[in-house]
């Protein structure tokens, strides 16, 4: 499964947050009659609507992950200062890369992240489970910073990845091993 594109309401490669307001519209609920065909090289896609435009995806997602696409779905709605202290508002792109991570990452035996937006618009990815603590924060599309922590071993570890996400696999099992 992978994320086809990024529909947005302007042609051009700079947005302006005003660009990026929230639409109005329902989140879709999936089912036999979630194919979109008005997306242009993509015949079979799904709409995750995110701010005024939509993250597309080239098929419908499995069950497993559609509560964390609601939830970067939803991140889409805030605006700067969303924190009342300057917060920018998620950048379109880290959701694009969100999703992707979530899509390419994990799969159906992977614990549910709590997935929450950064102050500087990234979106970060939280696992919290039995003494174990992963938290990988999307910086831009081609950028994380990821941290994890065993309290039972007292091993620790912190790095930035761009590109090579081979380092989080082991990482990802661990938390899945966790109980």
């Amino acid at each position: 499964m992978t994320l086809g594109q990024l529909d947005r309401p302007s042609s051009s490669e700079t947005l302006s947050d005003s660009e990026w307001r929230r639409q109005q519209e329902q989140w879709p609920a999936w089912g036999a009659d979630d194919v979109v065909t008005d997306v242009p090289s993509v015949s079979s896609s799904v709409r995750i609507p995110f701010a005024q435009g939509s993250l597309v995806l080239v098929e419908p997602p499995p069950p497993w992950c559609r509560d964390l696409l609601v939830r970067i779905s939803d991140l889409g709605s805030l605006e700067e200062g969303w924190d009342s202290y300057g917060a920018r508002p998620v950048d379109p792109q880290c959701a694009v890369a969100a999703v992707d991570f979530l899509l390419t990452m994990l799969d159906a035996t992977t614990p549910t992240p709590s997935i929450v937006p950064t102050k500087r618009g990234g979106i970060q990815l939280e696992w919290h489970r039995a003494g174990a603590d992963l938290e990988i924060e999307i910086e831009s599309p081609a950028r994380l910073h990821v941290f994890f922590e065993d309290q039972q071993t007292g091993e620790e570890s912190e790095a930035t990845l761009a590109g090579n996400l081979g380092p989080l696999v082991p990482l990802l099992e661990r938390v899945k091993a966790a109980r």
